[in-house]
């Protein structure tokens, strides 16, 4: 399963297989699941990791190419890796 969109009062999951996504109320999704594990790209330098790979805010200004390179590079399959969409940055 894939969250495709998070909002205030909605999350909607892809699951693979599927054509309809799932829409769920937040409550739900706390209930139901558990906090995965999440590392910083920088903490990843020098491993190969198993499972699938989830780059995000890979469009940031501070994202830089070698950024890029070290978050790909971790991954054993190719076909692990999953790049979130793209976020809407601005200055405050």
């Amino acid at each position: 399963m894939v969250v495709t969109s998070a909002e205030e009062d909605k999350i909607e999951v892809q699951v693979e297989g599927e054509e309809t996504p799932i829409v769920l109320r937040p409550d739900q999704v706390a209930k139901h699941t558990k906090l995965r594990h999440a590392m910083t790209l920088y903490s990843t330098q020098g491993r190969s990791l198993v499972g699938t790979i989830a780059v995000h805010d890979w469009n940031n200004p501070y994202f830089s190419p070698i950024s890029l390179y070290v978050a790909l590079s971790r991954a054993k399959e190719s076909d692990k890796i999953w790049m979130a969409p793209k976020r809407k940055w601005r200055r405050l």
